[in-house]
């Protein structure tokens, strides 16, 4: 690995905004008039465009971000067989100036997934590492004052590649797929693997304060677990996330999990009977196939949802009520449209927390987003493990 700290070299890869964006608006059916007007909902304003790092020539792409207390990690790989990622670590105490404190680069691995807790970063994807049983791996790598350091370690994981990883408690969940993929469990903080869940296409993972959620593909399957004893609760099969070796993510927010599914789009399904509450599709864009315009990635802080939908950019809409409530009831999620980047080239994923949106843009590089709602409605249970 090459880690970098210099700051004018991390500098250097940002470039510093004030750029309202607009959003421009969905064509869609209404079959009823909206309960009352969202248009101006939202106010979004680009603060940071940070280039990719590159390396020998090569240009790496964002695909994953994960917000801890007041940082943000990204994570970068390629396409195609060639073995390159990358971290790269915010600070956002200042959310208007959000930092690049640390940089890494891992030539022969990619990066797929990543989190953290009680420093220390770990993250998962597939490396061409002859000391691996399988491509697919789970890593770790201390953080020193939210620094990367150097203090490599690695397990393996079942099948090509590891797609995502989260913490619960004592427990870290690492998801690999897609032939042969699985769930694992492991026990922190020696990481002892305690169970193996055979999962074709597993996807992603994500906890909250009482539970634990998977998604995987082809069907798209949302798997529940308790978050104490790490014990399966519930499985179900939703539609959507039908094409292989592809992207989706989860979020759960209290009874309910926020779901991309690919050309299924984006579902918010209650957790414990596996009923969609509401569903929005991928976008149809003129001159663009469906298949470059699938729900990669959906996130949602207070009542907003963003969408990162391939090569048709990020796509927002908000309900009338806080997402993130006890129940399973989601009160008219509304598509308000398109958030106006300009060149886009690719959204594979998005986070939205504590008022800044994040936009991993492949070779696009990242996009860093100041949003203002005016439903001051707090999120407080969206507090993840340090």
């Amino acid at each position: 690995m090459i880690v970098i700290d210099d700051p004018d070299t991390l500098e250097a890869r940002i470039t510093r905004l004030d750029q309202p964006l607009e959003i421009e608006a969905a064509a869609k059916p209404r079959a009823k008039p909206a309960a009352k007007p969202k248009r101006d909902a939202l106010s979004l304003t680009l603060i940071a465009e940070v280039a990719p790092p590159q390396y020998q020539g090569t240009t790496l792409q964002a695909n994953e971000v994960r917000i801890r207390g007041n940082k943000a990690y990204v994570g970068y790989n390629v396409r195609g067989a060639t073995y390159l990622g990358a971290i790269d670590v915010f600070d956002i105490s200042d959310p208007s100036a959000p930092q690049l404190i640390s940089s890494a680069l891992f030539p022969g691995r990619d990066v797929n997934g990543l989190t953290v807790k009680t420093n220390r970063i770990y993250f998962v994807g597939a490396a061409d590492d002859p000391e691996l049983d399988t491509p697919a791996y789970l890593a770790a790598l201390p953080l020193r004052g939210g620094r990367l350091g150097t203090l490599f370690q690695q397990w393996d994981l079942p099948s090509y590649a590891g797609t995502d990883v989260d913490t619960a408690g004592p427990y870290l969940y690492a998801t690999s797929g897609d032939v042969g993929g699985a769930v694992s469990v492991y026990r922190l903080p020696q990481l002892n693997l305690i169970r193996t869940q055979a999962v074709d296409d597993a996807r992603g993972v994500d906890a909250d304060r009482r539970d634990v959620g998977v998604v995987a593909g082809t069907p798209a399957r949302l798997y529940h677990y308790d978050r104490a004893s790490a014990t399966l609760l519930h499985d179900h099969t939703l539609d959507g996330a039908t094409i292989p070796e592809s992207k989706s993510t989860i979020e759960i927010k209290r009874a309910k999990a926020v779901l991309a599914l690919g050309d299924g789009g984006t579902q918010i399904v209650c957790l414990a009977d596996g009923q969609v509450l509401a569903q929005l599709p991928p976008p149809t864009v003129p001159d663009l196939d469906a298949s470059v315009t699938v729900t990669n990635a959906a996130s949602a802080y207070k009542r907003a949802v963003f969408m990162a939908n391939g090569e048709a950019g990020v796509y927002v809409a908000v309900a009338d009520s806080n997402l993130n409530g006890r129940d399973c009831e989601v009160d008219n999620l509304e598509l308000l449209g398109k958030l106006r980047f300009g060149d886009l080239e690719s959204a594979n994923h998005v986070v939205y927390r504590h008022d800044l949106l994040f936009v991993a843009a492949g070779t696009g590089g990242l996009k860093i987003v100041a949003v203002t709602d005016s439903d001051a409605d707090p999120d407080d249970d969206d507090q993840d493990d340090d």
